[in-house]
């Protein structure tokens, strides 16, 4: 339950951002989709019974966030490289 409380409304903010800026809109959309994979790996570590199901809850938890992190990366190496050029266009 903290983890649908406590990236709730990052996922909010990664959903507005995609549909605002049209040019990385499938990057943000797939980190949102990769928070709602957290926050339903996180409510099925709460449900669950058996050890395979932690397993699979495990994985799924270390998938996303490996995913999340390459995905923000991304969006900073790109963001990185535009401000180069627009330096480089300026001077």
């Amino acid at each position: 339950m903290t983890s649908l409380t406590n990236l709730l409304p990052t996922l909010n903010n990664f959903i507005r951002v995609s549909l605002k800026q049209l040019e990385q809109q499938y990057t943000f959309l797939i980190i949102s989709l990769l928070f709602l994979m957290i926050i339903v790996s996180g409510t099925l570590h709460d449900t669950t019974i058996t050890v395979y199901t932690y397993l699979i809850a495990d994985m799924i938890t270390i998938f996303s966030f490996l995913l999340i992190l390459w995905g923000v990366m991304f969006v900073i190496k790109s963001v990185i490289i535009k401000g180069a050029k627009l330096q480089d266009e300026c001077r």
